[in-house]
């Protein structure tokens, strides 16, 4: 009786199919390990206002992460023809999954929300969606508290060769900085007029 677990029982087209099966997933797994690579990738939101995010090596050497991402917004406010803008830090990890896709949503209290997410491309861009809303006082009298957002917003940005400088981020009337955790949560937060 013939053994059909022997590699020589096993025919050579299958043998053959199976080397190039695993050979495409090698090839596959380098090509979305590398969607992400390290550096500062820059660009704009839909909005034509900046966006950039630093992507390091996660301190396990094992992928990627996204260190920090900045956004710029001109959010809409409910008292008619009414606009803020507002200029976003947000320092931490954020885990880059396996095919290059990351999220994050951060709520402060009842004051300010914030959504996020994108994807790597093999061509070196990462793009996505982001959300906002911010309560903030009117300048009219009497300062009530009234809820200023945009969103959902595609945004895109592409890696930055060398040192190339930065786009220096546009005025804004607020600014708001946002430290997270390895896990994710709110270690630090401040939220300030600009003006």
């Amino acid at each position: 009786m013939e053994d059909h677990r022997s590699p020589a029982a096993t025919p050579p087209v299958f043998r053959r199919f199976v080397r190039v099966g695993i050979a495409a997933a090698l090839a596959l797994g380098a090509h979305l390990a590398s969607a992400a690579e390290l550096g500062t990738y820059v660009g704009v939101t839909g909005q034509g206002l900046p966006v950039s995010l630093t992507v390091v090596q996660s301190p396990t050497g094992r992928g990627t992460e996204i260190s920090s991402i900045q956004f710029s917004y001109a959010l809409n406010c409910a008292t008619p023809e009414s606009q803020v803008s507002l200029g976003i830090t947000m320092t931490g990890a954020f885990r880059i999954g396996l095919v290059g896709g990351f999220q994050q949503a951060i709520e402060l209290a009842d004051e300010f929300y914030t959504q996020f997410d994108g994807r790597f491309d093999a061509s070196g861009n990462v793009g996505g969606r982001t959300s906002e809303a911010m309560s903030v006082l009117t300048q009219a009298v009497p300062h009530v508290s009234e809820l200023c957002s945009i969103g959902p917003l595609l945004w895109r940005a592409h890696r930055q060769a060398g040192n190339a400088p930065t786009t220096a981020a546009p005025q804004v009337d607020y600014i708001v900085d946002i430290r997270l955790d390895r896990e994710g949560q709110v270690i630090d937060q401040s939220i300030r007029s600009a003006r």
